[in-house]
């Protein structure tokens, strides 16, 4: 606030992100229209439903809020895709296996450095040596102890918003003997995250149910959040008619960048 006042603004105030978005694109409405405002982070979704447009400032109608964010579906591909390029399940003495526990920490790369002293690094390493125990052991080892674990979260991320306009990926990292080139396709992606669509869909129809607000009602939907700060598909017009004529899990997907909406050859929603 001080800061503001020193730049020269008399009059200070400060709002949610979601209703910033709301009174930015408020302004440039002529008429009243219903919008659904996606504020998408790396760890949270916020909904709300606001009128918005012509002489009356902006009213909230609802909110709802959720813990999912950007950073789940990065964590999902990590799990689904990438856990077995590092020896997840696999035997590397008998029928020995690591715990769970170590991969769930492999989830958040911030924590990698956790395993280095954890009573599990003598075992990881351990594993590593074993000359029958495969490459995957000491992809894993390599990993952790040499700090890898945010230069592969960055290729995850990349290879999740390419899926925003590609059929399938590659999701490609080779450092000090991390070989891995995975293929992921958008369908695959999607029952990898349905869970979480699910939780949304359910959000969404709350958010709505709350505001007296059909989903054919809803004129626009505005996007904010990093999570929704790239590319968005054609699918999402700032109309009721494209508004109506999508799902709630479409609304998201469009708001996450993670996947297109539609396809193509048909045009229907997912």
């Amino acid at each position: 606030r001080q800061a503001a006042r020193t730049a020269g603004f008399e009059r200070v105030a400060f709002m949610l992100e979601p209703i910033a978005a709301a009174y930015s694109y408020h302004v440039s409405l002529g008429e009243r229209q219903a919008a659904l405002i996606f504020d998408f982070g790396g760890g949270t979704l916020d909904l709300t439903v606001a009128e918005i447009g012509g002489a009356e400032p902006p009213a909230v109608l609802a909110t709802e809020g959720l813990l999912i964010g950007g950073t789940n579906f990065d964590q999902r591909i990590m799990e689904r895709f990438l856990w077995k390029h590092f020896g997840y399940g696999k035997a590397h003495e008998g029928d020995r296996k690591l715990s769970y526990e170590v991969y769930d920490y492999l989830l958040d790369w911030s924590r990698h450095p956790d395993l280095t002293r954890h009573e599990y690094y003598r075992e990881i390493k351990r594993a590593a040596t074993v000359n029958k125990a495969g490459p995957e052991f000491t992809a894993l080892y390599t990993l952790i102890n040499n700090k890898h674990g945010y230069q592969l979260f960055e290729a995850i991320e990349q290879a999740k918003i390419a899926l925003s306009q590609q059929e399938e990926v590659t999701l490609s990292f080779h450092v000090e003997g991390i070989d891995i080139d995975q293929r992921i396709t958008r369908q695959m992606f999607t029952r990898a995250i349905q869970d979480y669509l699910d939780q949304i869909d359910s959000a969404v129809a709350r958010v709505l149910s709350a505001a007296g607000r059909p989903p054919a009602d809803i004129a626009i939907v505005i996007c904010t959040g990093g999570a929704s700060a790239t590319h968005l598909p054609q699918a999402v017009h700032a109309t009721s008619q494209a508004a109506s004529a999508v799902s709630p899990s479409a609304w998201f997907l469009q708001a996450t960048h993670s996947l297109r909406l539609t396809d193509s050859s048909e045009n229907k929603p997912f």
